[in-house]
């Protein structure tokens, strides 16, 4: 969260309308690059760590959002290896057990089987 400033310095020689395609441009992407539509009325917002469904939004913890993130990013299978280092910050004692609590919590918050487990391998978004 928090509130960014921006600071915008001007160089007298730039025409305005560049400047507000310009600023128009990168505000569009900010805010797109920020929400994610999973499935038909379901998106995930970044920003807000939410997940949002047809009925209700859903808050996500910090490690969820960065599962999130790697999920959606990561066009391969998430392994369990890299969601210890990741989500866990390298913890090399992580237990399975952690991890399927984890995914059984977050799983609750998302569409129906767009996680896909490959057992002994890791997770997947399923998006089609």
């Amino acid at each position: 969260g928090g509130t960014h400033v921006f600071k915008l310095q001007v160089a007298k020689s730039f025409p305005e309308d560049y400047l507000l395609d310009i600023l128009d441009d990168f505000i569009n992407n900010f805010n797109t690059q920020r929400s994610y539509e999973l499935v038909p009325f379901w998106s995930f917002d970044e920003i807000n760590s939410l997940v949002n469904g047809p009925q209700e939004s859903f808050s996500l913890t910090h490690r969820e959002v960065l599962f999130m993130k790697i999920l959606l990013t990561s066009k391969k299978i998430v392994t369990y290896e890299t969601m210890a280092n990741t989500l866990w910050d390298n913890d090399k004692n992580v237990s399975k057990n952690a991890l399927r609590s984890f995914i059984k919590n977050i799983k609750k918050k998302l569409p129906e089987n767009i996680v896909k487990n490959y057992p002994s391998k890791g997770y997947k978004l399923v998006l089609d």
